[in-house]
Parts: C-alpha cells; sequence; structure tokens
C-alpha cells in the first residue's frame, strides 16, 4: 500500500468511528426519559454524525 491510501484508509476509520460513536449517543438517548435526552440526542449524537460524514466526503473528495 502506498501513502496515499494508508491515509485514505486512517481518514475512513476516522470517519466510521465518528459516525458509530454517534449513533450509539443516539440510541441510547432515545432510552432515557430525560430534558435533557432530546439535548443528547439533538446535540451531542447529530453533531458527531455529521462530523463523521464530513469527514468521510472530505477524505474521498481529498484524494
Amino acid at each position: 500500500m502506498t501513502e496515499q491510501e494508508f491515509q485514505l484508509a486512517r481518514r475512513l476509520r476516522i470517519a466510521g468511528g465518528l459516525i458509530s460513536v454517534g449513533l450509539v449517543v443516539e440510541a441510547a438517548s432515545l432510552y432515557a426519559l430525560k430534558a435533557l435526552s432530546f439535548l443528547a440526542f439533538a446535540g451531542v449524537g447529530a453533531v458527531l454524525v455529521a462530523l463523521g460524514v464530513g469527514v468521510f466526503l472530505y477524505s474521498v473528495a481529498a484524494d
């Protein structure tokens, strides 16, 4: 593998991790019956998923 392929694989791994953590946060907040669970769902979970998608799109477009 070349250096560019290693960088692409690393960026894709980071993007997948961010999306996975965001989905776990969103799934966990669905079970909580508190008012702050919506803030965790929309604030933390959605931001992590959006960052993961952004990193994925950047890594695909940059190479």
